[in-house]
């Protein structure tokens, strides 16, 4: 490995785990985050585009068996208060109001539905300071559409790294003001990855929007597993 000195470790599910660092007694120099061959690159990208860099370690996790990897990456549902549903009830008033959207849309089904859905095949356990990827190893070489979703997640722990994106988000006192830094952060993430996505060779994006076509059945458009372990909005 080109990027550092680091250990790979079985662990539960028989996934590969990528993240331990070189063990350096009696030594304050600290030691710089240190990346799987097939994830390196994207890392890179990653901090080229968004002009910031890691200076904490992730953790990267490979399950190759999608039960395997949907057991362990799925998060609990939160059982909504009924201050949550009110606002929600509020959100939707003033979404149809802006013309957003009409009829009788519920932002709480759609959370519970979404909560309910398969997660992508590239998720952020944030709480974890780790990315699982529904792959076989390190020594796997990602498709097109697991390398952009990756931007993804990394621009996100990035930025949780740098800003504190999920305490700003978990401490907002308003459901506007939770959408608003929700907004912010799940934006700059795609932002970065259309880039990726962008760049990509003709015979790399052709491949990606056909895994993307093929995928929609079963790896739904979920909420991020990061926001599912948060409250809405509020203390």
């Amino acid at each position: 490995m080109d990027r550092g000195c680091a250990a790979h470790r079985t662990g539960r599910h028989g996934a590969g785990a990528w993240g331990l660092q070189r063990w350096a007694p009696f030594t304050d120099e600290v030691t710089a985050p240190s990346w799987p061959g097939n994830v390196a690159p994207l890392v890179d990208y990653v901090e080229e585009a968004t002009g910031e860099h890691f200076v904490d370690q992730v953790l990267i996790e490979y399950i190759d068996q999608k039960a395997d990897y949907v057991a362990r990456v799925r998060a609990e549902p939160i059982e909504l208060t009924a201050a949550d549903r009110k606002a929600d009830l509020t959100d939707e008033a003033v979404g149809r109001a802006l013309g957003l959207w009409a009829g009788d849309a519920s932002i709480t089904k759609m959370h519970e539905a979404m909560d309910g859905a398969d997660p992508i095949p590239v998720t952020w356990l944030a709480d974890e300071n780790t990315i699982v990827i529904n792959t076989k190893s390190f020594l796997t070489e990602l498709s097109p559409l697991l390398r952009a979703e990756l931007t993804v997640r990394l621009t996100q722990a990035l930025d949780d790294q740098l800003f504190h994106t999920l305490d700003r988000i978990q401490r907002v006192p308003t459901s506007q003001e939770y959408q608003a830094l929700v907004a912010i952060s799940v934006g700059h993430a795609v932002w970065v990855h259309d880039l990726y996505v962008a760049d990509l060779s003709d015979d790399d994006i052709d491949e990606y929007y056909t895994a993307s076509d093929e995928g929609n059945a079963d790896w739904p458009t979920q909420r991020p597993t990061y926001l599912s372990r948060i409250k809405p909005f509020g203390p």
